[in-house]
């Protein structure tokens, strides 16, 4: 098809549904895909309370959503011909599937009732519409990350481009994360394709860009629950990295140990495991820095960088402050390696000789975490 025959649709907002809208149906568990695209985190998902609260009703009460995909969909997202995805009721359903996995805990009655759930189906939704039901909620939850990164990776994974998908996500990205409704009005309301391309990505391209670099790294994690599994068994959680420096007197290679960690609106995390990390780093020769390190959701140079310097954080990086909330009451450290500094920023002819110093400092410095891990095991 041609570019001058081609015409891009307008979005148009998906209709929040209303109890009128739908005929109530009890649709088979097993009707219903283990696939999820409702990809919030996975602690939010109390499925012990759920299924006291559906023994205590003697059945699941209030009506879940699902989607019935169109085939192609259905197959670029691994669901099975025939089965629904739960936009809404992912909780009561895994509860449900849950209590007829254990007959032993219920009784035959409740097992047997469970078997199938009241839902409401939608047919003849796009997956961007799906995603954006499940997003809304009417707005009783905020919107995670993990959720942008997820629906990012799906697209990025079936072969979008990232102009694609800016102008699938614009809304979701636009309303929900960057908080501007009225520059999606704005967008929306261009009626010229190419005009509406080029506002689409001057505004979106670095946000859509570096989620699109996390979903990469993270997008396959996330979206398997691992990280969730894998962190609630942990004793104690490190971060290791590179960073940027704000005290002129760092160099590439320089190994820094978080004190603690700060955002530019004030909030603070202490690093609580730093001191026994400093330790082990010391007793296996490596030289390390300890001070405050500020968490950014950007690159920081210029006058920027000498202006967060007057902070006293004596370096920059852009995601220790956000791994730390996982660590809850847990022993947690910070080691970063410089790659960067004040009067040799990334954006120049030294950066290569620079990183190739810094993470040949970082391959001598984890393996101090280790021994560090091995400390809090013995206590």
């Amino acid at each position: 098809m041609s570019s001058a025959t081609q015409t891009e649709a307008k979005p148009k907002p998906v209709a929040k549904p209303s109890v009128k809208d739908y005929q109530t149906k009890f649709i088979p568990l097993t009707k219903i895909s283990d696939v999820s695209i409702n990809v919030r985190f996975k602690n939010n998902l109390d499925i012990r309370t759920m299924k006291d609260e559906i023994a205590i009703a003697g059945r699941v009460k209030d009506v879940i959503h699902l989607w019935a995909p169109a085939k192609d969909v259905a197959e670029q997202l691994g669901v099975a011909d025939g089965q629904y995805v739960v936009i809404r009721g992912n909780r009561r359903t895994l509860a449900s599937k849950a209590i007829v996995n254990e007959p032993d805990q219920w009784t035959a009655s409740l097992v047997e009732t469970v078997k199938t759930i009241p839902a409401y189906i939608h047919e003849g939704l796009t997956l961007t519409e799906a995603e954006e039901m499940v997003l809304d909620h009417n707005s009783m939850k905020r919107i995670a990350k993990s959720e942008i990164v997820n629906s990012i990776f799906r697209r990025y994974m079936s072969n979008k481009t990232e102009m694609d998908i800016i102008l699938e996500m614009h809304r979701i990205i636009g309303e929900d994360l960057v908080g501007k409704a009225d520059k999606v009005k704005e967008l929306e309301g261009i009626s010229d394709p190419k005009k509406r391309r080029d506002f689409a990505r001057k505004w979106l391209h670095t946000f859509v860009g570096n989620y699109l670099i996390r979903s990469c790294k993270l997008g396959p994690f996330v979206r398997d629950g691992e990280a969730e599994v894998r962190l609630a068994a942990c004793l104690a959680l490190a971060v290791a990295g590179l960073c940027g420096a704000l005290d002129p007197a760092l160099s590439p290679g320089d190994v820094v140990v978080a004190s603690e960690l700060r955002d530019a609106a004030g909030a603070v995390h202490r690093c609580p495991g730093s001191e026994a990390l400093l330790a082990e780093l010391r007793q296996r020769g490596v030289s390390a820095h300890s001070g405050a390190i500020l968490c950014v959701d950007h690159l920081v140079r210029g006058e920027e960088r000498r202006r967060l310097a007057d902070s006293g954080a004596i370096a920059v990086d852009m995601e220790s402050l956000w791994l730390a909330e996982a660590a809850g009451d847990r022993p947690f450290a910070v080691l970063r390696v410089v790659v960067d500094t004040p009067d040799r920023e990334l954006l120049g002819p030294w950066i290569v000789p620079s990183a190739r110093r810094a993470l040949r400092a970082l391959g001598h410095a984890v393996p101090a975490l280790e021994g560090w891990s091995d400390q809090l095991k013995g206590n």
